[in-house]
């Protein structure tokens, strides 16, 4: 939501106002969702080591959130979302363009919020399952990957917004 923000704020009416620095932030973000897809192929052997058996400290409820939301606050796939892929929903000729990012955006939260404790507490209960498994750690891995490369490329091979 702080992301959001700064967007609604200032990046909007720059994105709004010109098709370049759009289409910039568009390929941008396309190529950076790829750049991550490799990475997260490339990586799968290392990210199983870490998340493997090997037992897990627990940690408190406070510390949990505070890095939670510092891990949301700084990631850059949020501003690829919002400042590359958002603006493609926004009808300019229905006015208010701000407005309907801003709309947008919180929708987007509140999903992703109920999406990620869901997925949290599933995770949660499948880790043990998912470490037992170097092998199942490096398949999610890199489909992992490959859904990025996918999302990042049809970002970037997707028409311009008039």
């Amino acid at each position: 939501m702080l992301q959001l923000v700064v967007v609604v704020i200032g990046l909007d009416s720059v994105l709004a106002d010109s098709q370049t620095v759009f289409l910039v932030m568009k390929l941008l973000g396309g190529a950076y969702l790829i750049f991550l897809g490799l990475q997260s192929i490339r990586s799968r052997h290392e990210l199983a080591n870490l998340l493997g058996p090997a037992a897990v400290t627990p940690k408190s409820l406070r510390t949990s959130i505070r890095e939670g939301f510092l891990v949301s606050a700084t990631n850059p796939k949020w501003l690829v979302i919002f400042t590359a892929v958002m603006p493609t929903f926004i009808d300019h000729s229905e006015g208010h363009a701000t407005l309907q990012l801003a709309t947008l955006g919180v929708i987007c939260g509140l999903v992703a919020a109920l999406s990620d404790g869901t997925w949290a507490i599933a995770s949660g209960t499948a880790r043990a399952w998912l470490g037992r498994s170097r092998r199942r750690l490096d398949w999610m891995s890199a489909r992992g990957g490959v859904t990025m490369i996918a999302l990042g490329a049809g970002l970037v091979i997707t028409g311009h917004r008039r």
